[in-house]
């Protein structure tokens, strides 16, 4: 607002666009051609970083000088390095339905290049007003800008403030707990995701084990192997896919969801959403979809999806999720949802311990600070099921390459993290394979 033109504020957002680097005049020097006297004069971004000349020559003599005509100096220039962000309010902060504002910030000299389109950051300066540029038979607008004098970026800050060190003490009590029978840990942990959903416990090991992801690592020819794993929901309407996905959304640190009109072939389309620079798609993809019509057990999964081979091949687990009209079922649910409408408290007596806040710490801390290591009858494990798989690939011979071995090696160890153990152990790649085992 006008009450904040030059004023020190604090602004928290996005970065949604990263200008290239360019060369500002801060100061020039020039010599009245008449009496030689010279003087400086400073450009000002207020008017679009140009200068005015005096009229007449400024020199404080005893006799004035008349001169109006003046030579810049030859390297007097002094200039440094300028950029031009946009940063947008974080979508996180803002009701239902509200606009994210954004204004364009300034950042010069050492503060070049220290953040890119997609960081969280936290930037200190000055607000001041600027001319547009104008144009033919067009209006001259002002706009609100910030001179950035410091910048940090809050990407790398968030693990440290979300998952203190009393929270990490209060995870390894829950572990302690359920030390000798850890899978109902484990349950209680699913239990908790998507509690709006009855059952699918199967989906809820997914999704979980999808978010915490594996291990990154880089082999000997320096090609970098993901760790992030991708999961891929089909299925009738009103099977609960939204459900998943949108809790999934609120359970990542970080997210974005999008449909297939925001995408292309070739990944999502990043100017659509306003980002203009280049990005690494390092990331988890969680996608719902529906079947092609009437969802046909006898077809593969590439005809019902009209996805091809290749692509149903990136995603680790890919679960079908139909609504088989069975009566015994349906009324289970139905007593479910029921009794979610007459109890408010339902949801937070189901959580427990694991509310929302709670699993997105826990969550981001086993992704980020453990790193399960296999071990040797872990990989006995994994290895024989390969093997087994590709002698009987003749049914799903897209699936069963060396992308199904990679998968299962990171589902073991995402189970492993979810578990809060440093070695993959038998039953995690045991699980790892039942999520596979679901998806064939």
């Amino acid at each position: 607002r006008v009450k904040h033109l030059g004023k020190l504020v604090t602004l928290k957002g996005t970065i949604i666009r990263s200008g290239g680097v360019k060369i500002l005049e801060g100061e020039r020097e020039y010599e009245c051609t008449k009496c030689k006297h010279s003087f400086k004069l400073f450009p000002e971004l207020e008017t679009g970083s140009g200068v005015e000349l005096p009229r007449r020559c400024p020199s404080q003599r005893t006799k004035p000088c008349t001169g109006s005509t003046f030579r810049c100096i030859e390297d007097s220039k002094v200039s440094h390095d300028y950029q031009e962000i946009k940063m947008q309010e974080n979508l996180q902060t803002l009701g239902v339905g509200s606009v994210p504002r954004s204004i364009v910030a300034i950042l010069q000299d050492d503060l070049v290049d220290t953040v890119q389109a997609g960081d969280d950051v936290v930037a200190t300066g000055e607000l001041f007003s600027r001319w547009r540029r104008s144009c033919k038979d067009a209006r001259c607008d002002i706009e609100i800008m910030l001179r950035v004098h410091y910048v940090r970026k809050a990407n790398d800050l968030k693990a440290a403030v979300d998952v203190p060190e009393d929270v990490i003490h209060q995870f390894e009590q829950f572990w302690k707990e359920f030390e000798r029978a850890p899978f109902k840990g484990r349950n209680a942990i699913l239990q908790s995701i998507c509690p709006q959903v009855y059952g699918l416990f199967t989906v809820k090991l997914a999704v979980a084990l999808t978010l915490v992801g594996g291990v990154q690592r880089v082999d000997s020819s320096g090609t970098r192997i993901r760790g992030e794993s991708h999961l891929l929901l089909v299925g009738d309407p009103g099977t609960g896919k939204s459900q998943f996905l949108k809790y999934a959304a609120r359970l990542s640190h970080r997210s974005v969801v999008t449909t297939g009109l925001g995408s292309t072939s070739a990944g999502l389309t990043v100017t659509a959403a306003g980002l203009v620079t280049t990005l690494n798609t390092r990331t988890t993809v969680f996608g719902v979809t529906n079947p092609k019509g009437q969802y046909d057990p006898l077809q593969p999964l590439s005809v019902n999806t009209t996805l091809s081979g290749p692509l149903l091949s990136r995603f680790d687990i890919v679960l079908v999720l139909l609504d088989t009209k069975n009566p015994e079922w349906d009324t289970i649910v139905s007593s479910h949802i029921l009794s979610e409408q007459k109890s408010v408290n339902c949801v937070s007596n189901l959580t427990g311990f694991w509310t929302l806040a709670m699993l997105r710490r826990y969550i981001l801390y086993v992704r980020d600070h453990i790193r399960p290591v296999l071990t040797a009858e872990a990989e006995k494990i994994i290895i024989s099921y390969y093997q087994l798989q590709r002698r009987a690939g003749a049914q799903n011979a897209a699936r069963t390459t060396i992308r199904m071995l990679e998968s299962l090696i990171r589902l073991a160890q995402a189970h492993a993290k979810l578990m809060y153990r440093r070695q993959v152990t038998r039953a995690d790649a045991i699980a790892a394979i039942v999520c596979v085992e679901s998806s064939m």
